[in-house]
């Protein structure tokens, strides 16, 4: 359902959601199907682009079963993943995974907030929103499309706007530290895979100024995310460039030039931590609730599994708050978010010793079973997701 700004501010809300992101498009559809008055805000015009490696693991695909919309990667024509290929420094190793799902982030997020709309979220793209301050009955939240200015009020809001600053007027209460060491996330896209992409692998590059992940998604085409030194992007001159060099460098030079010749988009730091995730009337969640480097498609899972388990805290929350749930909300994302993430700032702190790689990959050829500890912790569910 869509309505416009002046309709929107003439109701009242049980919640508000600030982004429509894999993490608060499913809250939205969750919090409505248990009867609540949904609101679903984004700043972007639907469907977009967006900076993401493409990748569902084992672990995303299992919460949005979890969350009944299992079959929709599928419908929207996922590719099918099942292999990893890494290479660095000429050295070349390829590990089977869980089985996963290839699908762009413009895709899938239209595909979740459709989901959300059936499920009878009210949804506004193109629409800037700031929360403002908490009253005991809720926060209103300032909303703005051009010239045109409302404010709508919700007796809840949930920021999932992903990395950057915090759209709250008391932001300030929810402070993230920002890693010195973080690297910035990059991505793009083209019409057709090249043949080095084969289908069903995620073909992963890393240099001694990052990585760069290719993966073929719907219609057979080519997805790519990537992570980079601050410093190595200056001193290769763009993204793109520092692209080609990394996997060229991997010799791999036809996707270099391919690499070189596409339009790139980037993100703020992608390692940063935010120890307060709710203030009064206000959870955060997803990338917005904090973030290192993820690993094979372990970020969507990270926003999917927190999107679940928030959803009958912010039901609650709705209804009556108290602060026994900002921090039962606070526990609940550093069990299911928090080990997974310190696995995945483990692998981070190894790509960024391309010696230790090369050395990794060496072993995994000779002895690919290696690999298969570390398959099973990034892949598997929580086991509280099965019991959903």
């Amino acid at each position: 359902m869509s309505v416009g700004l002046i309709a929107a501010a003439t109701r009242q809300w049980d919640a508000v959601v600030i982004g429509a992101g894999p993490a608060g498009a499913l809250e939205a559809a969750l919090l409505a199907r248990r009867g609540l008055a949904v609101l679903l805000v984004d700043k972007a015009h639907f469907p977009r682009p967006k900076v993401c490696g493409g990748c569902l693991n084992a672990a995303a695909l299992a919460a949005l079963q979890a969350a009944g919309v299992g079959d929709l990667p599928w419908q929207l024509g996922a590719e099918p993943l099942s292999r990893l290929q890494v290479s660095s420094r000429r050295r070349r190793a390829t590990v089977s995974l869980r089985p996963g799902a290839g699908i762009s982030r413009g895709t899938l997020d239209a595909g979740l907030v459709a989901a959300a709309i059936t499920a009878g979220v009210v949804f506004l793209d193109g629409v800037r929103a700031r929360a403002g301050l908490a009253t005991d009955q809720g926060r209103p939240v300032h909303l703005s499309r051009g010239s045109e200015q409302v404010t709508v009020q919700a007796r809840l809001v949930v920021v999932a706007s992903g990395l950057g600053p915090l759209p709250v007027e008391d932001a300030d209460q929810l402070p993230a530290t920002v890693a010195p060491n973080a690297r910035l996330g990059a991505g793009t896209s083209a019409p057709h895979a090249p043949p080095q992409v084969p289908p069903g692998v995620i073909v992963m590059m890393i240099g001694d100024g990052g990585y760069v992940g290719l993966v073929r998604v719907e219609n057979g085409a080519l997805n790519v995310g990537a992570a980079f030194d601050p410093e190595f992007v200056k001193a290769a001159g763009g993204l793109g460039e520092a692209a080609a060099t990394l996997v060229e460098a991997a010799d791999a030079p036809l996707i270099g030039n391919l690499l070189r010749s596409l339009r790139w988009r980037g993100t703020p730091p992608l390692t940063f931590r935010r120890r307060i995730l709710a203030r009064k009337r206000l959870f955060v969640l997803g990338d917005a609730a904090g973030y290192v480097e993820p690993f094979t498609g372990e970020g969507m899972a990270w926003a999917l599994t927190g999107a679940l388990a928030l959803a009958p805290l912010a039901a609650a929350a709705a209804t009556s708050w108290n602060e026994q749930l900002q921090r039962h909300w606070e526990s609940e994302h550093a069990r299911l978010v928090g080990r997974r993430r310190r696995l995945c700032r483990a692998v981070a702190s190894g790509l960024r010793r391309p010696w230790l790689t090369a050395l990794s990959l060496h072993l995994l050829r000779v002895l690919p079973q290696l690999a298969a500890p570390a398959v099973r912790a990034i892949n598997a569910p929580p086991r509280r997701l099965v019991e959903l």
